[in-house]
């Protein structure tokens, strides 16, 4: 396993050497300030874990996340969090239409309405077997709602969106800064990233080339960690980097994994669910560190936050008013509990930047 992951690090790092994978429309600057880069990942309704850690730091500095972070990259939920905290104001494009706490509302408010099937559908698509768990009808209403019209080159800060290419069987990025992706709804990226199989429809975008059908990246891999690192060197080659990484809880083991053994298709769709999100990521927070402990990507700090949470509360799909609150009781009781890991961050955060790097 170690040697699987290994090589498909590094067929990674020869993609980006190619520069084939990513856009060449990068800002220019020569300055050694330290560029700071923000990681979430996906986890639907768990997204509440890792919003409430970003509404913690706005508190705490009183400055937009986009104020803080000089690049940007979220996976599925993750993808929701990044294009709302860097969606702009119409009469001041360097300001956040939306707070962290708005983000929070978001989630805590309209949640359970968009992630809870009828259960006509339930029944109908035997939950998720035969057909996709839900539609895109809640989320197309309230992409609509909160980002409009608002195109991803006109994101604050630069920022990547990941998904899968069905037709192409391979990664397919969004770049806020990819002069070829310049018309590209932000709305329309947000739907790609978060369309997984069994529970959203898959997602067809139309480019100027071919039509692409998207799915969410967690199907290859829920943290973008290494994506991240990848943009934000080819964006900034020159400068050292810290790396934020905010999680959506995992468990320490699954209760009942004999259980696996004989459970057919029927439960496919929960069990990959919980792989996928809740997995511990201890081999990947290792491939970070080492990478950091070679100074590779310029990365000199790295910062890993992610709760860990019960199996009651696993399931993250599950957004019922219970459930909610039982995420915020644990994202609160988290910030408590790491308040001096937050209060480490910030300060770096806010050293030796005295202004935006977009420009």
């Amino acid at each position: 396993m170690n040697k699987i992951f290994f090589y498909l690090f590094l067929s990674f790092v020869i993609l980006f050497n190619s520069s084939k994978v990513f856009s060449q429309n990068s800002p220019q600057n020569d300055s050694p300030k330290l560029i700071r880069i923000l990681v979430l990942e996906g986890g639907a309704i768990h997204g509440i874990l890792s919003t409430r850690i970003l509404v913690e730091i706005e508190k705490r500095t009183h400055k937009p996340i986009s104020e803080l972070f000089d690049v940007m990259t979220g996976s599925s939920t993750g993808s929701i969090q990044v294009a709302l905290l860097n969606a702009p104001q119409k009469k001041n494009t360097s300001k956040p239409q939306y707070s962290a706490k708005e983000l929070l509302d978001f989630y805590i408010k309209n949640g359970s309405e968009i992630l809870t099937p009828s259960i006509w559908r339930r029944i109908w698509t035997l939950d998720g077997l035969l057909a996709p768990l839900l539609t895109h009808q809640k989320p197309i209403f309230y992409l609509q709602k909160y980002l409009k019209d608002v195109r991803l080159d006109q994101s604050i800060k630069p920022i990547m969106i990941p998904s899968y290419d069905l037709s192409t069987a391979n990664i397919f990025l969004f770049e806020s800064t990819n002069v070829n992706q310049k018309e590209i709804m932000l709305k329309d990226v947000v739907l790609a990233s978060i369309s997984m199989p069994n529970i959203y429809p898959v997602f067809e975008w139309k480019s100027i080339e071919k039509s692409h059908y998207l799915t969410d990246a967690g199907f290859v891999s829920n943290n973008p960690i290494v994506f991240s690192l990848m943009y934000a060197e080819q964006l900034y080659p020159k400068n050292p980097k810290i790396l934020i990484s905010l999680g959506t809880g995992y468990v320490s083991s699954h209760s009942h994994p004999e259980k696996w053994k004989s459970e057919g298709l029927l439960y496919a769709p929960t069990n990959w669910i919980k792989m996928v999100f809740l997995g511990n990521d201890d081999k990947l927070n290792a491939l970070v560190e080492e990478i950091k402990k070679q100074k590779g990507f310029g990365l000199e700090y790295y910062y890993r936050l992610n709760p860990l949470i019960p199996e009651s509360a696993s399931n993250s799909f599950d957004a019922s008013p219970e459930n909610i609150n039982r995420l915020v009781e644990i994202a609160d009781r988290y910030v408590i509990e790491h308040s001096q890991e937050i209060d480490d961050i910030i300060k770096i955060l806010e050293s030796n930047h005295k202004g935006s790097l977009k420009d």
